[in-house]
């Protein structure tokens, strides 16, 4: 699953092309696509928008979701095991850091650490969502 940033190296796109040419249609590549890289935003490091129009002028089976909603991300991958002929990709636009307030769409948690009480909020946080589901809240 390669993210924005490993999509400005030329190894995704070569390969890109050959599992396309070769009709791979076994293949599936999931891109989470946040906009963020660990430098930065994706739109001013190196734009790679269009990006659903690139894959699909390599020959790929395309389709674009809500990385956040698995009812979205199993119809994507069930779309993409049925298809035949090429393979498929699926761009899930997802938001680092999602859940977390002082993480969300913060780059420099992409391979930065976490202070001992942010580590706590974030327990605190992913517990309290945990509970939400459950219908503790």
């Amino acid at each position: 699953m390669p993210g924005d940033g490993e999509l400005k190296e030329g190894k995704v796109w070569e390969a890109a092309a050959f599992a396309a040419h070769r009709k791979l249609d076994n293949v599936v590549a999931i891109i989470d696509r946040n906009g963020l890289q660990a430098m930065g935003s994706t739109a001013q490091r190196l734009n790679t928008d269009p990006l659903a129009a690139k894959w699909t002028a390599f020959g790929w089976c395309v389709a674009e979701i809500d990385g956040h909603d698995m009812v979205q991300i199993v119809s994507a991958l069930e779309t993409a095991r049925a298809h035949a002929g090429s393979p498929a990709v699926v761009i899930a636009r997802t938001v680092k850091g999602k859940g977390l307030p002082f993480a969300e769409n913060n780059f420099a948690f992409h391979n930065g650490m976490m202070s001992s009480e942010q580590f706590s909020a974030a327990l605190a946080e992913i517990e309290r969502a945990i509970d939400e589901i459950r219908g503790e809240v």
